[in-house]
């Protein structure tokens, strides 16, 4: 069975700039938020379809236009979730050894951004990183009691697997030292998504619906590494047990990589 994707915006914002991909992607309220993977930003957006966004900067970094050059040195961020009704944590993958910072952002009764601290990931990727090769975060979800973080494996030897964490002990790391800590980890769960031709489908994104159910994006590209982009082959939408086994997996009729995903129901 294939599900439509029903294209509704361009997503933009003042001055006049178009965001590439809402890596991370989650509404409060009247307002979406979005940081996306080649920027230092946190992006909003209203509900209505004809305003711009609004930027703001959260972490200090002179990315370079040229395309190439702009990959080197971009924080990378790939999940947004929120830990409590004014708190937000922007997740960077980890797929480099300087894309390890991430942002925790303090949001007033308006929705508006109060403040910001830098949030240290690399004692936690460094951890990760000795039992899979290509760390790669793409997404995250906070359950009632834990925190998940999704790898996307999109090559041969990387694998898609699910990372959980202590959400209280998460929450006291990040407040209190500014990092996450390995003592906080709790298990990897691998999770397997099939492929297209020889290519491996592997994770984009992941939320929690109001209903309580773990939802997944996932997408296939043609590439034999995690830095580079492929020619894309096709996007799935999915759902996972409590226990994080695939319930199913949809194909998505696109024609682009989807990489943020909010559910509502």
């Amino acid at each position: 069975m294939k599900l439509s994707a029903q294209y509704i915006r361009d997503l933009f914002f003042e001055p006049a700039r178009g965001v590439n991909s809402a890596s991370g992607l989650l509404r409060i309220g009247e307002k979406f938020f979005t940081v996306a993977d080649d920027e230092n930003l946190l992006i909003t957006f209203s509900l209505n379809k004809t305003e711009p966004g609004q930027s703001h900067e959260l972490i200090r970094v002179e990315l370079p236009t040229d395309p190439s050059e702009r990959k080197k040195v971009k924080p990378d961020f790939e999940a947004l979730i929120k830990l409590d009704a004014n708190t937000l944590l922007a997740i960077p993958s980890g797929s480099k050894t300087q894309r390890g910072i991430g942002v925790l952002i303090q949001l007033n009764s308006d929705g508006e951004l109060q403040a910001k601290s830098e949030i240290d990931f690399s004692e936690v990727f460094a951890f990760l990183r000795q039992s899979c090769e290509s760390l790669n975060i793409e997404g995250a979800v906070v359950t009632q009691d834990r925190l998940l973080l999704f790898n996307r494996g999109n090559t041969p030897v990387a694998q898609n697997f699910i990372a959980s964490f202590d959400l209280g002990g998460v929450v006291k790391s990040i407040t209190r030292e500014q990092r996450l800590l390995k003592k906080d980890f709790i298990s990897v769960t691998p999770v397997k998504l099939g492929f297209v031709r020889e290519f491996p489908i592997a994770f984009t994104d992941a939320c929690l619906g109001k209903d309580g159910q773990i939802y997944f994006l996932a997408a296939c590209e043609a590439t034999a590494n995690t830095y580079d982009d492929g020619a894309f082959l096709g996007a799935f939408l999915g759902t996972l047990s409590p226990d994080l086994r695939v319930i199913d997996m949809n194909e998505l009729e696109t024609p682009y990589k989807p990489e943020g995903l909010w559910v509502d129901g």
